[in-house]
């Protein structure tokens, strides 16, 4: 699907209704790429970067399953400057992971609110409201 960004820059991004289970298992299985365990079995995230928190991670591993391709060049200032590498996320790390940081803000806040229903949809938020029941009979 072709979105076209406020700023005139645009991005290729599948649609909603096109969300896979490849989509949801990226964005679930993102902070587990850093994730070591201790001798006691006990999660130790030592090896995490300093600078990533696991919601970057995830919405940075869901972006790159969802993104195919943007306008955003290397230098943004000249034409002729070849586009920015598309992150990909390949299972085990986002390739072109750097790729993100050099949107323009603006863009990547539009961005990023634009990817917000898919976040909901793959996390699956149920209404505390809606009850069900396994197996309920009329006996």
């Amino acid at each position: 699907m072709h979105v076209d960004l406020a700023s005139g820059h645009s991005i290729e991004i599948t649609p909603i209704t096109g969300l896979k289970a490849k989509h949801r298992d990226a964005y679930e299985g993102a902070p587990k790429i850093y994730m070591k365990f201790n001798e006691k079995g006990e999660p130790d995230m030592s090896g995490m970067p300093l600078s990533m928190s696991l919601a970057k991670l995830q919405r940075n591993a869901l972006m790159a399953t969802l993104i195919s391709g943007w306008t955003f060049r290397v230098d943004d200032e000249d034409v002729t400057s070849p586009i920015l590498p598309i992150p990909k996320w390949t299972g085990m790390e986002i390739e072109n992971d750097e790729s993100f940081g050099e949107i323009p803000l603006d863009d990547f806040n539009e961005i990023t609110d634009l990817l917000q229903p898919y976040i909901d949809k793959v996390v699956r938020k149920p209404d505390p409201k809606e009850t069900t029941t396994a197996g309920s009979t009329d006996a």
